[in-house]
């Protein structure tokens, strides 16, 4: 959160400790996931797993905190996918509002009528919807009003270089004047220099993500993190007090 400086949400990413290769990313086996079709189980997995941590850190640490999960094309497909992910919320005793779900705009376009029908029933419920890596796909203005969309993740390709390149410099504020007037938070990717943040901070987005503000770890190692920023905010709360 760039206007608090504090950890706001948390991006749920998929790792596989492969007993030869050691750790791979997502991008060393979506793409075989979804050609088997075990994609389908990987998702429904990761949306289990997300909200049963979500929770145990809702009691622990701040029951503020939020968790976003990428949804695929496949389980998208599935009418079924809403009552899932509502029923692991209350099977978990976690608010839809502290669940964010991410999709890109190709995603939606390949079945733009059922994607619409279940994002729009779990944003009924209160679930927060990411349209993730903004401007690398269609970006229209009439696919926006039509979505239900909380949140703009700017993809990473225009945040790279905002300090010195105009163009992307120009876009980026663009996105974030077009998405306050639209009513939808903003999110910057791939933040890695202080330069970058000063930029977005002076753009008014909201929130940034990438290296600068962490680097992907474990829950246990993220506890210690959310433990030391409560303890960190209770301090500051206490010096404004006095």
């Amino acid at each position: 959160d760039i206007k608090h400086s504090v950890i706001s949400k948390f991006e749920a990413l998929l790792r596989w400790h492969h007993p030869e290769k050691g750790i791979l990313t997502a991008a060393g086996f979506i793409e075989v996931a979804e050609r088997s079709g075990l994609i389908l189980h990987i998702g429904d997995w990761v949306l289990r797993e997300a909200i049963k941590q979500l929770a145990i850190w809702r009691k622990e640490v701040s029951d503020e905190i939020q968790i976003s999960v990428n949804i695929s094309a496949a389980q998208l497909q599935f009418e079924d996918l809403a009552e899932k992910i509502l029923s692991y919320l209350r099977e978990y005793e976690v608010p839809p509002k502290n669940l964010v779900l991410e999709i890109t705009e190709s995603m939606i376009m390949q079945s733009i009528e059922n994607a619409t029908r279940i994002l729009g029933h779990l944003h009924d419920r209160g679930i927060k919807i990411a349209l993730d890596d903004f401007g690398m796909g269609y970006s229209s203005l009439q696919y926006l009003q039509k979505f239900p969309i909380d949140i703009i993740k700017i993809d990473r390709s225009f945040i790279t270089d905002i300090e010195a390149n105009n163009c992307n410099d120009n876009i980026v504020s663009g996105v974030i004047a077009m998405s306050k007037n639209m009513g939808f938070m903003t999110i910057a990717e791939g933040v890695e220099t202080e330069e970058q943040f000063k930029r977005l901070y002076k753009l008014e987005c909201d929130e940034v993500q990438g290296y600068l503000t962490g680097y992907p770890i474990p829950k246990e190692q993220m506890r210690k993190v959310l433990e030391q920023q409560k303890l960190t905010m209770h301090i500051q709360s206490v010096a404004v007090n006095q």
